[in-house]
């Protein structure tokens, strides 16, 4: 929802400097607007366009790169609950609930990744969903092993949880990741003089109304794109389940 409404400001921003620079070429002196003023302003204002852009790029291509890790840790959990499932089995009988225990948890993960309450939860009440993994390592460390071979894969199925109870954490730091608040009022400002630039050296006519409104809704929209993709587990866009999915489709098998 954040980040609809900065998208939302900044497009209210970005032609509210345009509108505001057309008003403000009606009662400039001509001497202000003349060719070689207006060479020498465009030059300036072209530097922080640059600026602005080189800076947002950077910031788009790291929220790319936090989305594509979070894709990457949600495809290796699946795979995690896949193989832990697997090794339980190998104990027979003796760990159907374990397995019952641990398709449950999953199941849970999924519909609170497909929803959107978690990323609003309390901090108990995070702490409370970290729990279940917790539990259910605390009942695999009291099963028995009957044999080496059991002990060994045992340990392998607590490695596997802790890996597991450490992705759970980072999905929740993920969830809630975002820009500071100052960053976001530096690309307000930006956009915001380069829409009154543009306003202080046009006509004023519906075609370059109708053109300055779309090019503030571009930038908005891009600026929305980069909010979401640095939110991956929030949002519009999020990363996908389906890897997770599969995995619950064969657990207990």
């Amino acid at each position: 929802m954040i980040d609809l409404v900065v998208a939302t400001t900044l497009v209210i921003v970005a032609f509210g400097a345009f509108l505001l620079g057309l008003r403000v070429r009606r009662v400039l002196p001509r001497r202000y607007t003349d060719e070689a003023t207006t060479a020498s302003v465009k030059q300036s204002v072209g530097q922080t366009a640059i600026l602005a852009t080189v800076v947002l790029g950077f910031v788009t291509a790291s929220a790319k790169s936090n989305f594509d890790a979070s894709s990457t840790l949600v495809a290796e959990s699946a795979m995690r609950f896949a193989t832990l499932d697997r090794i339980l089995a190998s104990f027979g009988q003796r760990a159907a609930d374990l397995r019952d225990e641990l398709k449950l948890i999953l199941e849970r993960q999924v519909n609170r990744m497909r929803s959107t309450v978690e990323s609003t939860d309390s901090v108990t009440a995070i702490i409370e969903k970290v729990e279940e993994y917790e539990v259910f390592n605390r009942r695999l460390a009291s099963f028995e092993p009957k044999s080496n071979f059991e002990a060994t894969e045992l340990q392998r199925a607590r490695d596997l949880v802790a890996e597991l109870l450490r992705s759970r954490w980072m999905f929740r730091l993920d969830s809630a990741a975002g820009y500071p608040i100052a960053f976001l009022l530096f690309v307000l400002v930006w956009v915001a003089f380069d829409f009154f630039y543009i306003g202080l050296n046009s006509p004023e006519n519906a075609l370059v109304i109708l053109t300055a409104v779309c090019v503030a809704l571009f930038v908005a929209s891009a600026m929305f794109l980069m909010l979401e993709l640095e939110g991956p587990m929030s949002g519009i866009i999020r990363v996908s389940t389906e890897p997770l999915e599969r995995a619950l489709a064969v657990l207990g098998r």
